[in-house]
């Protein structure tokens, strides 16, 4: 389990599951973005001798860009095209040539600025097309990919780039999530070309994906018969055999035994998976007739009206879930999101509202709920409210909680005070320069802002509780030597400072100091038996030691200290997964994700489902890991992002 706190890898796993496609085209590597500026191709060549001159340096060049790729001297290979095209510009053949081995080579950038220049020399270049929306595709730009193999298919061209171009299209437009369409495109490329594996192959995921499942299984089998060593085909024809066989098993069940509650949800969750969310909606609907205080399936038809697009249905099935230990977070985080598609602000801010009163430490829920605030005109209300709080934890630094201080930066943030919300959550920090959520909201502000770390820096003055905000920036800021040395300061000032110890204790254990940090720590939980941190830190070192024992009595006294914390949860169930008992693991890990459903602290959905696969719970594994969160493209796009900024 990664341990939640900033200078190390961050605590969220990003799990990028992605299906092999078995397409043919190239995969490709490499950084950068297709938006440049298309180039111009220049002023023509110039005519007579000068024009021969220039002529013949070009067929050097070119001569040299060739020898030095049949030798695999890539850049130099490179490097010779470069002089070519500066040679003669309006050379269209030779831009494509350099623009594929760029593309190949993972300059992105200045392929696509290669390829724009050759469309505007030959518009009707069915080969520039073909490599530029290649390029899209490996960029995720599948619109823009789309609209370069549309393009080759109105050009007259050979059937192979017709092929090549219909592929590509239906790529796109699978990516893209029209699989209505990408069936059509596969369809037709099959018609020309019945032996084309790739087209097979994305029709089959296609047909998949509609829920015609015989179908696919149908042309897996053709694949097979092209390529009868495929394994990952192999893989989805027997997917769909045991899918189809589990189907009619559970339609059998319940048509013995129509009063049997689980027997529909089992139907709902097969159905589910085809799809066919029709007939899953009417399997959940009858076993929440069967079973009306069962939340799971109050939350699973929930999540298939909320996958067909009926916002209001869903949102009510959502809210009948009610405060359940396992489900009632995640129900409501999908109740926000339904009512926020339904357009009702009201009820998205209540939804929030209950997940915070539920798990106070939620800051996500926190954040979300405060901008919802904003839409249903609470936000100067939930301002002063937050400001007042603050006030009060602020009036007993020594032992107050900085959860207000915490929220009064997510509000100022909120309102567009960045200043204001960097103070709050420094003096958090001031408190508790060991809270992950003050760490984390002061680390966002700060970040890129080398102007106002300045600003930040120059604010700690001489008094101890500023001492104790410049060596918690010290620490957020990964700058561990020297926060040492301020929290040593510290130390010698209020001995048996808990919160103190276990800084000091973070920062030796980034600089290599492993014994000497568990020491500090034990001596911490000594000093203050309830403070939070010191069980939490000391457990984690203890786990990475492999002393699952002691890491375990830590791991509950931090769930007895605060309950509705999850990182205590998921410590515990890393340390009883790793001492062998997978049972009370899987217990203590699902804990954790229902207080966290959006899984940040220390990716326990990840642990989740090795656990469930260890136990030979495969079907379990596969949805612990996929959750049932609402896809927020905004939130995902930004979660990604920050994780790598934190990481790498």
């Amino acid at each position: 389990m990664a341990q939640a706190r900033p200078g190390t890898a961050t605590s969220r796993a990003a799990l990028v599951c992605g299906a092999s496609l078995l397409v043919s085209l190239p995969v490709l590597a490499g950084s950068g973005t297709a938006s440049a500026p298309a180039v111009s191709p220049g002023p023509p060549a110039p005519a007579g001798a000068a024009a021969a001159d220039d002529a013949a340096a070009q067929d050097s060049w070119i001569a040299k860009a060739h020898e030095a790729q049949k030798k695999g001297s890539i850049f130099e290979a490179l490097d010779a095209f470069d002089h070519a095209i500066k040679a003669d510009p309006s050379r269209a053949d030779i831009r494509l040539e350099y623009a594929d081995l760029l593309r190949t080579a993972g300059f992105w950038l200045r392929s696509a600025a290669q390829y724009k220049a050759v469309l505007v020399l030959r518009p009707d270049s069915a080969d520039c097309r073909l490599g530029y929306g290649e390029l899209l595709l490996a960029e995720y730009q599948f619109a823009a990919s789309a609209e370069q193999f549309s393009g080759v298919l109105k050009l007259p061209t050979t059937p192979l780039n017709k092929e090549h171009a219909m592929v590509g299209l239906g790529t796109a437009q699978y990516a893209l999530d029209d699989y209505v369409a990408a069936e059509k495109t596969f369809s037709a490329a099959l018609a020309g070309q019945p032996d084309s594996t790739s087209a097979i192959a994305y029709l089959a995921l296609s047909k998949r994906k509609l829920g015609d499942l015989d179908e696919a299984q149908r042309l897996w089998t053709r694949f097979l018969e092209l390529q009868p060593g495929a394994a990952r085909a192999k893989i989805h024809r027997i997917e769909i055999e045991e899918l189809k066989a589990a189907i009619d098993q559970a339609r059998s069940a319940v048509q013995r035994a129509p009063s049997n509650a689980p027997a529909w949800a089992n139907l709902g969750r097969m159905l589910r998976q085809k799809p066919d969310l029709a007939g899953a909606s009417e399997a959940y609907s009858a076993a929440v007739r069967l079973s009306p205080a069962e939340a799971s399936y109050r939350f699973s038809l929930g999540a298939v009206l909320r996958d067909m697009g009926r916002w209001d249905a869903a949102a009510g099935s959502f809210a009948a879930v009610g405060h359940d230990a396992r489900y009632g977070s995640l129900a409501l985080y999908n109740l926000a999101h339904c009512a926020r598609r339904a357009g009702d602000h009201e009820v998205e801010r209540k939804a929030w509202s209950e997940v915070v009163a539920l798990h106070p430490r939620d800051m996500y829920a926190y954040h979300r709920y405060v901008e919802a605030t904003k839409a249903t005109h609470g936000f100067d209300v939930e301002k002063s409210s937050a400001t007042q709080a603050a006030a009060r934890a602020l009036a007993t630094p020594h032992s107050g909680d900085p959860l207000p201080l915490v929220r009064l930066s997510i509000v100022q943030q909120a309102g567009g005070d960045r200043e204001a919300a960097r103070r709050a959550a420094l003096d958090a920090l001031r408190i508790d320069p060991n809270d992950v959520h003050a760490q984390k909201l002061l680390r966002d502000l700060l970040v890129l802002d080398n102007a106002a770390v300045t600003r930040v820096m120059k604010e700690s003055r001489s008094t101890q509780q500023e001492a104790r905000g410049k060596a918690a920036l010290l620490m957020v800021l990964s700058r561990e030597a020297e926060a040492e040395t301020e929290f040593r300061k510290l130390l010698q000032q209020t001995p048996g400072d808990a919160r103190v110890m276990v800084a000091l204790a973070y920062c030796l254990k980034s600089l290599g100091r492993p014994e000497e940090a568990a020491g500090l720590l034990e001596a911490a939980r000594q000093a203050d038996p309830e403070y939070l941190y010191a069980q939490l830190d000391l457990g984690l070192m203890r786990l990475e030691q492999s002393r699952y024992d002691d890491a375990i009595a830590a791991a509950r006294e931090a769930v007895r200290i605060s309950p509705e914390d999850p990182v205590g949860y998921a410590l515990m169930g890393s340390a009883l997964r790793g001492k062998g008992d997978l049972d009370k693991a899987a217990r203590a890990l699902e804990q954790a994700v229902s207080i966290d459903p959006l899984d940040e602290a220390g990716a326990p959905r990840l642990l989740l489902a090795k656990v469930y696969g260890a136990m030979g719970r495969n079907d379990e594994a596969r949805t612990a890991l996929t959750g049932d969160l609402p896809e927020e493209p905004d939130e995902i796009y930004r979660l990604a992002w920050q994780f790598v900024r934190d990481t790498y």
